[in-house]
């Protein structure tokens, strides 16, 4: 996600207070932080989240973290690893916000593997080519008592943007999709989905037409079967966007963001002069 230019009345102002870090469960750390934006003459709050998951043998980080963030995700992690080291780290694309931080964390834990779909990354990291373990969707990284499967992205940016499941505590990591504003005001920061108000449409709209940049030029419906499935296979207990709130309410939410970014690609299409 590139959040630099303009785009309708949303843009990036600063980096903000945040309620993070906070435990998913004993063994999956949610942490990053939030940068302002503008949304109809308001300043609301956009989650930049990165994930880290402690099995028993081996830890996995999902997306490294906004660089602005490092100095609040090192703290995060100094406390969470208790002295263990990453030991991968699984980016779900080559953007900013998702592998910004990757010389820093493989300085940082040189035994640390990078692990996903990789096909563009030695461009972008040449030095720390060796560490690179391409997978493929389907594929497993075993953490001891839990597995990470590679997904395919039902929503993505890329061509290569991945999702995982942590089979030990049901965790989907959906990377850009599942976006979701706050509102900015203290304590509204790290709070799952179920703990704040319920979003209206326009809010779930808003961060996925920047997130997804193309949801409203194509029917994204088309692609909720293939979802619903996805779903019903994992079932998972948490789905953990990068832009967002962690939703603790899996069929809720889905269904509001369902309806919401189907009217998007409505309103594209039933618009005058388009």
């Amino acid at each position: 996600m590139v959040v630099v230019a303009k785009i309708e009345e949303s843009r990036a102002v600063e980096a903000a207070p945040n309620g993070l870090p906070r435990l998913i469960t004993k063994d999956v750390l949610w942490t990053g932080g939030c940068l302002d934006l503008m949304f109809k003459g308001e300043v609301v709050h956009s989650h930049f989240n990165n994930y880290i998951i402690r099995g028993k043998n081996k830890i996995l980080m999902i997306d490294t973290g906004h660089p602005i963030h490092r100095p609040e995700i090192e703290k995060a992690l100094d406390s969470f690893l208790e002295g263990r080291s990453v030991d991968y780290i699984f980016p779900t694309h080559p953007e900013l916000p998702h592998c910004g931080l990757l010389p820093t964390w493989l300085d940082r834990f040189p035994e640390a593997k990078v692990v996903g779909s990789l096909k563009d990354y030695r461009l972008y990291y040449p030095a720390y080519e060796s560490r690179f373990v391409d997978l493929k969707i389907g594929d497993t990284v075993d953490l001891g008592d839990r597995r990470v499967i590679i997904l395919p992205a039902i929503w993505g940016d890329l061509a290569n943007t991945c999702w995982a499941f942590d089979t030990g505590d049901r965790v989907l990591f959906v990377s850009d999709a599942y976006a979701l504003i706050h509102a900015h005001k203290p304590g509204h920061c790290g709070l799952m989905t179920g703990e704040h108000e319920t979003p209206d449409q326009e809010h779930l709209q808003m961060l996925n037409k920047l997130t997804l940049q193309w949801m409203p030029f194509h029917d994204v419906s088309k692609s909720y079967a293939e979802l619903d499935t996805l779903l019903a296979a994992v079932e998972p207990r948490f789905i953990a966007p990068a832009h967002g709130a962690v939703v603790d309410e899996p069929g809720k939410m889905t269904a509001l963001l369902q309806d919401a970014l189907a009217k998007t690609f409505m309103s594209t299409v039933l618009k005058p002069g388009v």
